[in-house]
C-alpha cells in the first residue's frame, strides 16, 4: 500500500491593517504549521465565494470584519513532513483590506491574536510568503483606498 499525499486545498488569507499601518496575525491553534504566525484565513467552502470565504474567515479566527481592497497574491503552501513527504498543500488566494470594526481576539483555528508592525516580524516564525504578502498588501491598499 502507498501513502497517497493529501488533496490540495483551495484557501483563502487575508492581510488586514489597522489605520496605524499594523497589520493582523494570527498564531495557527493546528496543523499545517501550527504554532507559526500567518494572517488571518482558512479553506473555501462549496458554493462560497473567494471574498466572501476570506470575510468569513477573518471574522471565525479574529472577531474583526474588514473592506477588502483586492488580490495580492496567489501562493502554493507546501508542508512536509520530517521524512520530506507532502503533509499539507494549500493553493492561497491572499487579500489586502482596510479594519472596519471589531477588537481582534482568538477565535476558532487561532491559538492567539496581535496587530503587529509589518517591518519587525520575525521571519522564521512566519508561514512561508507572508511576509511578501503583506509588503504587497501595503501599496495595494495606498493604491485602491488613497486618502
Amino acid at each position: 500500500m502507498t501513502d497517497t499525499p493529501p488533496r490540495q486545498r483551495l484557501g483563502v488569507s487575508v492581510a488586514c491593517f489597522r489605520e496605524d499601518g499594523q497589520v493582523l496575525m494570527v498564531r495557527r491553534g493546528k496543523a499545517p504549521w501550527f504554532g507559526y504566525w500567518s494572517l488571518p484565513g482558512g479553506s473555501v467552502e462549496p458554493g462560497e465565494t473567494l471574498r466572501e470565504a476570506a470575510l468569513r474567515e477573518l471574522m471565525e479566527e479574529t472577531a474583526v470584519t474588514a473592506e477588502l481592497a483586492g488580490v495580492i497574491t496567489a501562493v502554493d503552501l507546501v508542508g512536509r513532513d520530517d521524512a520530506g513527504a507532502i503533509s499539507a498543500h494549500v493553493a492561497l488566494i491572499v487579500f489586502a483590506g482596510r479594519h472596519l470594526s471589531g477588537t481582534a481576539v482568538a477565535g476558532d483555528d487561532a491559538a492567539a491574536v496581535r496587530w503587529s508592525d509589518p517591518d519587525d516580524l520575525d521571519p522564521t516564525e512566519i508561514t512561508p510568503d507572508v511576509p511578501e504578502a503583506i509588503r504587497r498588501g501595503r501599496v495595494l491598499l495606498v493604491t485602491d483606498f488613497p486618502d
